[in-house]
């Protein structure tokens, strides 16, 4: 059976403090409090003050999930038996049998050398069958023993390999050397004189069936010349079929098979699983190790993978495939976005400075007082988007619950916030086009699609200089990614305010929503700190006229 698929909860893209650490404290909320197999996860790389944040307080960074597609790894059956490549074709008859199967991988060393199924098998029975005499085998001595259930008499030379025709000595004595020739593995009952013909004629292997007592004249010559003598209890004609049955599963298998990868998404492969002759593939990793198995049956009824959505409630912002996935819960703070559900659903949407906040107010109504490391990321969260509660979007409760949350975890929440901070304003550090998608949002309004990215520096003219590559960024991005208008926002901590960066060229829209306009591509709005509650409302009126 599959391990339980785990249940993502994801922040946005170009993931922030506030969506990396909500992230992390509700999915170990959701797995203390409700018993469910939440996974924290992120879909973009995290900013280095979010790593500091982290490591500071000693926590695993949430999982890096590329898109919510299902893939084979959820569906597929893990618990496989396989068949070393080593092993007989009788054993491989058997695990058949016993297993009920039609379809085996042939695994060594956790590496997927072949496959073998029981077509496979059959055919190589019928072509023994379909000839005059048994085909030329290549065994071990081991596995000839094996299917045999045999023991050694003779083996002078100490070989563990063989390699000859098979021959039923059923003939008579004087014409036997017609048949048995050199490397020959003979097989024969209690007639002492077709046995020693056979030694004479250079059979390298005599088989004696039924248990019977062998002459010494028979044992001192197979001393003599070399040859295998081994006794089984079996009778010639199930010992002649035991023997070619005695062949390794390497020597019949399907070595080039078609296979699947781990991380191959289900929309990706399902029509040729659909559509091709087998009804089961192996399925292995990147690394090459064999994982599993999926057949036919396993993409029926497949469950599509289930999310909790925090720090944000658009397609826009959400994981590639969200479309897809089955959202169980948003908790957010932003405005009401355009994901849809296919059912009623949880959703905590709150007016305030963070989802770190209403994930705070979450613990408290619940009667939980967060942990030091949870209250610490928590109050990361509010510091970091309500820049250390100076931005408009700062509410009461956010006023409230971070002085507590800095008290469990023992950090002063000034000073904490200066921190956080400084691990975002080094921005010279980074190639400056590298801002426009550090914290980039992109917003739809109608027919128009609109992005904001938005950096926090301790002092905005550390800007200036790079302005000419930071606008022809902007300027590319509207020409080639399909932006109808895209807008920087430098906030100046220390002063209060935004730089706001802009493309020259877009004169009529950034003076209508701003109500100024400079031919440099530069404003400086005075007490702007908030996107959300600040800049968006402007760009929501404006483009509602179109």
């Amino acid at each position: 059976m599959n391990p339980a698929r785990p249940i993502y909860v994801l922040g946005h893209r170009n993931p922030d403090t506030d969506s990396i650490c909500s992230a992390t404290v509700y999915a170990g909320f959701k797995r203390t409090c409700d018993g469910l197999e939440a996974v924290a996860a992120r879909c973009g790389a995290m900013n280095e003050e979010s790593q500091f944040v982290l490591d500071y307080f000693q926590v695993q960074p949430p999982r890096l999930v590329e898109d919510v597609y299902v893939r084979l790894e959820h569906i597929m059956d893990r618990n496989v038996r396989t068949i070393d490549p080593e092993q007989t074709i009788l054993e491989a008859g058997r695990s058949f049998h016993r297993d009920n199967t039609r379809f085996f991988p042939v695994v060594r060393d956790s590496v997927l050398t072949g496959v073998i199924t029981v077509t496979d098998l059959a055919k190589t029975y019928i072509q023994d069958m379909a000839g005059s005499s048994f085909a030329r085998i290549s065994c071990s001595v081991r596995n000839l023993l094996l299917c045999l259930e045999g023991s050694v008499l003779i083996n002078s030379t100490g070989r563990q390999h063989v390699t000859g025709n098979v021959v039923v000595c059923a003939m008579a004595t004087d014409i036997l050397g017609r048949y048995v020739g050199k490397d020959s593995i003979a097989i024969v009952g209690n007639r002492t004189q077709a046995q020693l013909a056979a030694l004479e004629h250079g059979a390298s292997v005599l088989i004696v069936t039924g248990s019977l007592p062998v002459e010494r004249p028979v044992l001192e010559m197979a001393d003599k010349t070399g040859c295998i003598l081994i006794s089984t209890p079996y009778d010639t004609y199930t010992a002649a079929r035991l023997v070619s049955l005695s062949v390794t599963i390497k020597d019949v298998m399907v070595r080039d098979t078609r296979y699947f990868y781990t991380d191959d998404t289900i929309r990706e492969i399902k029509d040729e699983i659909t559509a091709a002759p087998h009804r089961a593939y192996p399925v292995i990793g990147r690394d090459g190790r064999f994982e599993g198995v999926v057949s036919y049956s396993d993409l029926l009824n497949i469950t599509s993978q289930q999310v909790i959505l925090v720090d944000h409630n658009e397609r826009s912002q959400a994981a590639v495939g969200i479309e897809t996935a089955e959202i169980l819960e948003i908790i957010d703070h932003h405005r009401i976005g355009d994901v849809q559900t296919l059912s009623p659903i949880y959703m905590r949407n709150e007016p305030l400075g963070s989802t770190g906040t209403v994930i705070a107010k979450i613990f408290r109504e619940r009667g939980r007082t967060p942990n030091r490391q949870e209250a610490g990321l928590l109050l990361s969260s509010i510091l970091s988007d309500t820049l250390i509660l100076k931005s408009p979007t700062a509410a009461r409760e956010d006023k409230e619950l971070a002085p507590a949350l800095a008290e469990i975890c023992g950090e002063e929440l000034y000073q904490w916030g200066l921190r956080l901070l400084e691990k975002r304003t080094k921005w010279h550090e980074i190639e400056p086009r590298a801002f426009l998608k550090k914290d980039l949002k992109k917003y739809l309004f109608g027919k128009k699609t609109i992005g904001v990215a938005q950096v926090e520096l301790l002092n905005s003219n550390d800007v200036r200089d790079d302005l000419p590559t930071i606008i022809q960024g902007i300027q590319e991005a509207e020409e080639r990614e399909g932006y109808d208008l895209f807008l920087l926002m430098v906030t100046d901590i220390i002063k209060g305010g935004t730089l706001m960066i802009y493309n020259p060229e877009q004169k009529n829209p950034v003076s209508s929503i701003f109500g100024s306009y400079r031919p440099e591509g530069t404003l400086f709005l005075e007490g702007v700190l908030s996107r959300k509650k600040q800049v968006v409302p402007l760009l929501s009126r404006y483009f509602a006229q179109d």
